[in-house]
């Protein structure tokens, strides 16, 4: 199994995008709900077509030795296709905050609406991490 699929690597990632939520709110004067709900709400969603696309390619990605491999077992389903999109909407939405520009497009604000999303999509998705890892 790929190690991005372990419980210890999405752990980790959650702490990672945890910590960076929680500097950019003590770093920003007031962090801007306006752009960190639409980011949250869109990991919400990605989370949870990454969850039902991961559990209906248990085997597939169990046997998954390499980052291609996985991300080729979680596109076999429109769930799995749907969440890497969103996660690409959420990288052009950044994109797009960033052309914007303004008081919204703050490094802060920037760095934590992804946060956001990232730590949205993998507490979403951990269920799933933690049913692969039961699975022989």
């Amino acid at each position: 199994m790929h190690f991005s699929l372990t419980i210890k690597a999405n752990a980790a990632l959650l702490l990672l995008w945890c910590a960076v939520l929680v500097a950019c709110f003590l770093a920003s004067p007031q962090p801007s709900l306006f752009v960190l709900a639409p980011f949250s709400f869109g990991g919400l969603a990605a989370g949870l077509l990454q969850r039902q696309a991961m559990q209906g390619a248990l085997p597939e990605l169990k046997a998954a030795a390499t980052a291609r491999q996985v991300r080729k077992a979680l596109l076999l389903s429109r769930s799995g296709k749907l969440s890497v999109l969103l996660l690409w909407c959420a990288g052009l939405a950044v994109l797009g905050l960033l052309l914007r520009g303004g008081t919204t497009a703050s490094l802060q604000s920037v760095v934590s609406a992804y946060a956001a999303f990232s730590f949205a999509r993998e507490a979403t998705a951990l269920p799933a991490v933690l049913k692969l890892a039961q699975v022989k």
